[in-house]
C-alpha cells in the first residue's frame, strides 16, 4: 500500500518536473503560438508506455492517441481588490490642460408624440364675383397705361431723331472750333515774329518824343517867338509853342 502511494507520488512529481522543463524549453515560436490562444497553453500528457507521465506542448487542439489533453492559463484568477490607501499629504498640483473634446454621443430615441391641437376655425368663403370685378378693374387700368406708354415711346423716337439731326451740326461746330484754334495759333506765331520789330519801333517812338520835348524846352528857353515878333513887325503876335508830348509806352507782348 505504501509502495503504491509512493509510486503515485513519484509519478505526479515527475509530471510536475516535466511540465517545468517543458515550460523552460519552450521555443520562441511555440510561445508566440501559445499567446494567440487568449493566454491558454495546451499540452498533451502520455497515459502509458515508456513516456508515461511526460508532457509535450501541442499546437493542435487535439492530442494523439494514448495522450490526455491538459490546459494551463498563463494568468491565474484575479485576486480580491485591496484596501484603499490613505489620502496623500502633499499640496494639490496645478490643474492639467483641458483634454480634447469627446466624440458625439449616440442619437437619443424619438420622443413621444404630442397631443393633437385644437381644430382650426373655418375660413371665409371667397366671393368670385367680387374677385372678377377687381380683375376687370385692373385690366382697365392696364389698358389706360398702354396708350401712354406708346406715346412715350413715340416721343423718345422723335427725340432720338432730333439728336441724330444735331449730330452733324455738332461735328461741324467742332470742326469750326478746331479751325479757329489753328488760326489763333498761326496768329500767335505771326505776332511773335513781329514782336521784335514792334519793340524797336516803340523804342524809336519813345526816343522821338523825348527829343521833341527837349527841342521845345530849348526853344522856350531862347525866347525865339518874341524875337521873331520884334524883327518882323508885320507879325501881329507870335505863335505859342505846342505843349510837351506825353511819354510813349510800348504795349506789352
Amino acid at each position: 500500500m505504501r509502495a503504491q502511494s509512493r509510486a503515485t507520488f513519484l509519478t505526479t512529481l515527475m509530471a510536475i518536473v516535466a511540465v517545468l522543463i517543458a515550460s523552460i524549453g519552450l521555443s520562441e515560436h511555440e510561445a508566440q503560438a501559445a499567446k494567440k490562444k487568449q493566454g491558454v497553453i495546451t499540452a498533451c500528457v502520455a497515459k502509458k508506455g515508456p513516456s508515461k507521465g511526460l508532457m509535450r506542448l501541442s499546437k493542435k487542439p487535439k492530442c494523439k492517441r494514448g495522450e490526455k489533453k491538459i490546459s494551463f492559463s498563463k494568468s491565474g484568477p484575479a485576486g480580491a481588490a485591496g484596501l484603499q490607501g490613505p489620502a496623500g499629504i502633499g499640496e494639490q498640483g496645478p490643474a492639467g490642460p483641458q483634454g480634447p473634446a469627446g466624440s458625439a454621443g449616440p442619437i437619443g430615441p424619438q420622443g413621444v408624440a404630442g397631443a393633437q391641437g385644437p381644430s382650426g376655425t373655418g375660413g371665409g368663403s371667397v366671393d368670385l364675383s367680387q374677385l372678377q370685378a377687381q380683375v376687370d378693374a385692373l385690366d382697365d387700368q392696364v389698358g389706360n397705361i398702354l396708350p401712354r406708354l406708346d406715346q412715350l415711346e413715340a416721343g423718345l423716337a422723335a427725340l432720338d431723331d432730333q439728336v441724330g439731326d444735331l449730330t452733324p451740326r455738332v461735328d461741324q461746330l467742332e470742326d469750326g472750333v478746331s479751325q479757329l484754334e489753328d488760326g489763333l495759333g498761326v496768329l500767335e506765331d505771326q505776332v511773335g515774329d513781329l514782336a521784335p520789330a514792334v519793340t524797336a519801333l516803340c523804342a524809336q517812338a519813345a526816343a522821338g518824343v523825348t527829343q521833341s520835348n527837349e527841342i521845345r524846352s530849348a526853344v522856350a528857353g531862347l525866347g525865339l517867338p518874341g524875337a521873331l515878333a520884334a524883327v518882323h513887325g508885320a507879325l501881329t503876335m507870335a505863335s505859342p509853342l505846342p505843349g510837351p508830348l506825353a511819354s510813349f509806352n510800348c504795349p506789352a507782348f
